[in-house]
């Protein structure tokens, strides 16, 4: 671990040190962190860090830190995607700027700066808010590397595995006191939303709701979970849902031997296998 400042600097695996033009990078900004995994060349994951920071500091550490360790290296790649909680997905036959971010800011209730992302199986485009301060940055620290929704992401690979006709799927990513809901079923996407949450009840409230509103059978569903989801939380759900499982994705490298350390990757094992 190395600190400075308010920051904090968490790396398993390869040094920094030892990256070289052979490596990709994929790096996932959320909730005032970014984390980040290096693979070589047969995409195997040979590194993982975290870093987290203080937004309200100028953090000049933060980017003589990443500047020197990932900014420096020539990788083979590079692919940076970002959280958000403000989503909007619109058919592209109805798509325009304008359009687009007057939805959004009836949708979260506040203007903002936003980015879209291509959902080319829905034939529709994700529209999401940015704090553009903090996007600035990372494109900077990234050299101007476009930056893409992880939700984005997460959708279009729960379509490729649900263009058959399988029953509804819920996969719940939990992060940083807010819980993004995806909900896949007879190839088609059914939800995509996201809620702040205090407590794990709050959690399967939001989640009984969903199945509410979709008109979705108990025994029909399976509800998969991943990120910072913990057992007291999935054992909670197992006392009203038959079918609830931990999620690590699908054709994800993995990182571990345990399901555990793999789930809470989930979201950025995502980016490798989509990039891929």
């Amino acid at each position: 671990m190395v600190t400075g400042s308010k920051e904090k600097i968490v790396i398993q695996g390869l040094s920094p040190d030892h990256y070289t033009s052979d490596h990709f990078l994929y790096a996932l900004v959320a909730n005032h962190s970014v984390s980040w995994a290096a693979t070589n060349a047969d995409k195997v994951v040979v590194s993982i860090g975290e870093l987290s920071y203080d937004p309200s500091e100028q953090n000049l550490a933060l980017d003589s830190w990443i500047s020197k360790y990932l900014r420096s290296t020539d990788f083979s790649g590079v692919f940076v995607a970002m959280r958000s909680c403000d989503l909007v997905l619109i058919p592209n036959a109805f798509y325009d700027f304008k359009n687009a971010a007057e939805l959004l800011k009836l949708s979260s209730g506040k203007v903002q700066s936003m980015l879209s992302f291509n959902v080319a199986r829905l034939s529709a485009t994700l529209v999401f808010g940015v704090d553009q301060v903090e996007v600035d940055f990372f494109q900077r620290v990234f050299r101007g590397h476009k930056m893409i929704p992880s939700q984005g992401l997460m959708i279009d690979a729960l379509l490729k595995h649900n263009r058959f006709d399988r029953n509804p799927q819920i996969v719940i990513d939990v992060h940083g006191g807010k819980c993004d809901f995806s909900v896949v079923g007879h190839s088609k996407l059914l939800l995509v939303n996201s809620f702040d949450f205090k407590t794990d009840e709050d959690i399967l409230f939001y989640t009984a709701n969903v199945v509410k509103q979709l008109a979705l059978e108990n025994e029909e569903i399976s509800i998969e979970a991943c990120g910072e989801i913990t057992d007291k939380q999935l054992e909670l759900f197992r006392e009203y849902f038959e079918s609830v499982n931990r999620f690590v994705g699908y054709d994800q490298p993995t990182l571990a031997a345990d399901i555990e350390t793999n789930c809470r990757h989930t979201t950025l094992l995502n980016i490798i296998s989509c990039a891929s």
